[in-house]
């Protein structure tokens, strides 16, 4: 059984690479000197695709501004940005987004259903006479 051939540079810590040597070199892509242009101008061109990567708000170009009066609003806020979120191209940072948002309206719909009780509660109170 063959060994398997591994790249001979070595990472920040001193360690080997570990990573696949390109055919007919003992270096991989991101070690070989040799593709070092090529290698900068694919990083390039991967940082542009990045940063011209936009959403489009469904609702026209000016986004309206939104009173934030209560829950139901904040709520209805969270709904939309997540929409718009989801609209980008799926990465770590999208998903990590998404996750935040859903985890401030989870927060937000759990502080309301408590305000709706203890209002209900009150009123309850109320009608007794107390």
């Amino acid at each position: 059984m063959a060994a398997t051939r591994v790249c001979k540079a070595t990472n920040e810590r001193g360690e080997p690479c570990g990573a696949p040597p390109r055919t007919g070199s003992e270096l991989c892509y991101w070690h070989d000197p040799a593709v070092a242009e090529r290698r900068r101008a694919a990083c390039a061109k991967g940082g542009e695709k990045r940063t011209r990567a936009q959403v489009k708000p469904s609702f026209g170009e000016k986004m309206p501004d939104r009173r934030l009066r209560g829950p139901d609003d904040i709520l209805a806020l969270i709904e939309a940005e997540i929409g718009m979120v989801r609209a980008l191209d799926p990465s770590i940072a999208r998903a990590r987004a998404v996750g935040y948002l859903a985890g401030q309206w989870t927060k937000v719909h759990e502080q309301s259903e408590i305000v709706d009780r203890i209002v209900e509660l009150e009123r309850r109170l109320d009608g007794r006479g107390a």
